[in-house]
């Protein structure tokens, strides 16, 4: 046998020719592993069934682009880490992960299981997610995993990284693209973090942060999250978007660009968010720089550079930043020293910084201190518009206007 890396795969009768089943010699290296690393020297391993790794054992291949495993079955995960401890994936892809109609499957799935780590892997045409830190109802959350600069492209259904219920994650350097729903979700989990990243061409959104549930109910929040330093290159929805009771959020240092939205707060019935902070993020070429909807408190908005919106349908004005509270309280949102510039001519439409509307009575919103520079204003007097007279509006520290606008 070959011991120069651990077990090697076609020591146990793996091809890795992309024509032979290399499923049960796969599954037999690792059953005789007792921990250590598993080997896959370049190749292209076809497999009719999910490959389940335990505790304590590294999957290791030469490389994302040479060492891959190519399911040739529908309804499948590919690879499965259940309720195991120190288990890492590293340098290997996986791929052609189908599943018709409404059932879904994984590429990669880590499942109530601690301290795992996915790092340089590949995930390739997957069906609802690429890769997913989840949880089971029995035997609790995952904890302390981390996705280590991945790379996701083309998920059919679902999203290319989730981590869902986990606690203790971190998502770091990966790039995702092309993915159906959401190019990242975070949702009902505990101290998520997801930093560096890059995202392209993403369904939904290509950041999404929310609780675990649905409009008609949020069975468990999102808490203590940080989001940062991600560039997301926009696509057919939003750059970064927080719902379903998403709580105790860091939103920093992030380039959006080219989003319908670039960051969207979204309150359907009574699940908006609270104690967010959105600090130096750069938002350009968006239809709406930032987006607040419906019900949500204590959300701050401070230093970041908003450049060269476009325009949103659904508004009368090209609007930076909109605050509809679909008649709904929206208490203590703060937009502080940010910069609001729009260097380039949108269509028709006369431009705002803010647009306000359709708050409740009881609503209270400060803009004070904010630079703001725009092209074609609505009005010659203040860039930001109010479409009725509901709720408070604050733009002073002092007894005038603190915002400096140039219309």
């Amino acid at each position: 046998m070959s011991t120069s890396i651990g077990i090697n795969v076609k020591d146990y009768g793996a091809y890795g020719d992309n024509v032979h089943d290399d499923t049960q010699a796969i599954q037999n290296a690792i059953n005789a592993s007792q921990g250590g690393t598993i080997f896959f020297p370049a190749g292209t391993y076809v497999i009719s069934n999910t490959i389940k790794v335990k505790s304590n054992q590294t999957l290791y291949g030469e490389g994302k682009e040479s060492s891959i495993l190519r399911m040739n079955v529908i309804g499948k995960d590919g690879i499965q880490i259940n309720n195991a401890e120190y288990v890492s994936i590293r340098h290997l892809q996986v791929r052609d992960i189908v599943n018709p109609g409404g059932a879904e499957s994984r590429a990669i799935r880590v499942h109530a299981s601690k301290y795992c780590t996915i790092e340089h892997c590949k995930v390739y045409n997957s069906d609802d997610s690429g890769i997913r830190i989840g949880y089971d109802d029995s035997t609790g959350s995952s904890m302390y995993c981390q996705v280590l600069h991945c790379e996701v492209e083309k998920t059919t259904g679902g999203s290319g990284i989730e981590v869902i219920k986990a606690i203790d994650t971190l998502v770091d350097g990966c790039m995702v693209k092309n993915s159906y729903e959401h190019g990242i979700r975070i949702c009902g989990s505990t101290r998520t973090t997801v930093v560096n990243n890059t995202l392209e061409d993403n369904g939904n959104a290509d950041i999404t942060a929310q609780g675990f549930g649905s409009v008609r109910g949020v069975s468990q929040p999102l808490e203590s999250f940080i989001i940062s330093g991600n560039t997301c290159k926009g696509g057919r929805g939003y750059g970064i978007t927080m719902y379903y009771q998403a709580s105790k959020g860091i939103v920093s240092h992030n380039i959006i660009m080219n989003s319908d939205i670039g960051i969207r707060l979204y309150d359907p019935e009574d699940n908006g968010t609270q104690e967010i902070q959105c600090t130096d993020n750069l938002i350009t070429d968006c239809g709406v720089a930032i987006m607040v909807y419906g019900l949500h408190k204590h959300v701050t908005f401070k230093q970041n550079h908003i450049m060269d919106w476009k325009e949103s349908p659904s508004y009368s004005y090209a609007s930076a930043i909109v605050l509809d509270g679909h008649n709904n309280f929206q208490d203590y949102i703060v937009f502080e020293s940010n910069s609001i510039f729009q260097n380039k001519p949108v269509s028709n439409k006369k431009q705002t910084s803010f647009f306000i509307t359709n708050l409740s009575t009881s609503s209270n919103i400060y803009i004070r201190s904010n630079n703001i520079a725009l092209l074609n204003p609505y009005s010659k007097t203040t860039s930001i518009y109010r479409r009725d007279n509901k709720g408070k509006v604050t733009t002073t520290f002092l007894p005038t206007n603190s915002n400096t606008e140039v219309l």
